[in-house]
């Protein structure tokens, strides 16, 4: 009699399991729930290292920084899906040649200074162009 109670508790246990089809799906979506964990844990830390960034920008810099948002209404980048504004990143990144996305507002900065400049530039070499032409002329 004990066997077959043994037997008959194994093939309840045997039952209660769940098929192969069940167990996958079961793998499946605990893989995609531990991805969305992930998703938000990195959003968290994201919106807090944003937080501490702004802590150390004074009130001047950051009433202006909101003004020049309104003004692009940039509130529309919040639309981009994260992958694509990832990418867009990667491409400014490898445009501008550095290995850190906060280094891409400091280069720009340069680069704007710098083409400010070209008028003065074109306008020095021009008057060295014409002082040389104009000597070697003479001679």
């Amino acid at each position: 009699k004990s066997v077959q109670d043994e037997n008959a508790n194994l093939l309840l246990e045997l039952q209660s399991r769940p098929t192969v089809k069940q167990y996958r799906s079961s793998e499946r979506r605990v893989d995609e729930l531990e991805r969305k964990l992930y998703a938000a844990v990195e959003a968290a830390q994201e919106s807090r290292s944003v937080a501490n960034l702004r802590r150390h920008v004074d009130t001047k810099t950051l009433i202006e920084q909101d003004k020049a948002n309104a003004r692009l209404r940039l509130e529309r980048l919040d639309a981009i899906p994260r992958e694509v504004s990832r990418e867009i990143l990667r491409q400014a990144c490898r445009e501008l040649d550095v290995s850190d996305a906060a280094l891409i507002a400091p280069c720009i900065r340069k680069m704007s200074k710098a083409v400010l400049l070209l008028p003065r530039l074109e306008g020095f070499v021009n008057d060295v162009c014409g002082y040389v032409f104009k000597h070697s002329a003479q001679e």
